[in-house]
């Protein structure tokens, strides 16, 4: 069980109750849209077990992706759309040991540079696993209150960067920010697994010859689908 440090002293999870206990004085609002209905939870670290899944933002609804699309190293991560079929794998991840895995790039969320920056913008980022020994900066645990920070600092959390309405736009940077009291929607994520999803809402993009041989056929509606 990892150790968690200042904000909670202790951390029990079942598969879809979370149970805590504070020390510190401060207190928030429960909120109903916290609750992950129907996935298997780690009792370890708080995401879903055995499972690809969706990381949902309550601000905006949009999902964690890198950037782009891309399978790089160093790429940020920003929340986009919910895509579903054939191109979501960029916005599937699964948890392993606390690492958070991308299906697409085989990569996982790390925090850019390495450690938290105390005057200047933390962004997360995908990056190389590392050995354990060397990866406080990849590893994560998802708290009660819908929050995913740090394995080893859990004053601070995933963010969506953004005022006025700007963090509410498709492809908003996500940060690491100091957890908040108020306007914490913007921190607060859910999870959706793969398989709860329709198998084909977007389709593939068609290849040049497809497109000239088919252009008046079409199979890729939702409705179409046996």
């Amino acid at each position: 069980m990892p150790k968690l440090n200042g904000r909670f002293s202790k951390f029990f999870l079942s598969p879809s109750i979370f149970c805590i206990s504070k020390s510190s004085s401060r207190k928030r609002k429960s909120n109903n849209r916290n609750k992950v209905e129907n996935i298997p939870m780690s009792s370890e670290f708080g995401f879903p077990q055995n499972e690809w899944f969706y990381i949902k933002s309550q601000i905006n609804g949009h999902v964690l992706e890198p950037q782009s699309l891309s399978v790089n190293s160093g790429v940020r991560i920003i929340v986009s759309k919910q895509r579903f079929g054939y191109d979501a794998d960029s916005q599937l991840w699964k948890c392993d040991n606390g690492f958070l895995i991308n299906r697409a790039s085989g990569k996982v969320i790390d925090i850019q540079g390495g450690h938290i920056r105390t005057f200047h913008r933390t962004h997360i980022c995908q990056f190389d696993q590392k050995p354990l020994s060397e990866a406080q900066n990849q590893r994560w645990i998802y708290l009660p209150e819908g929050y995913i920070s740090p394995l080893n600092d859990n004053e601070h959390v995933i963010h969506v960067s953004g005022h006025f309405g700007i963090e509410k736009l498709e492809g908003a940077h996500v940060l690491i920010r100091h957890i908040k009291d108020h306007d914490s929607d913007k921190q607060k994520w859910i999870f959706e697994k793969e398989h709860d999803q329709p198998a084909i809402l977007t389709p593939p993009i068609p290849f040049a010859n497809d497109v000239m041989s088919h252009s008046s056929e079409s199979s890729y509606f939702a409705n179409e689908i046996k």
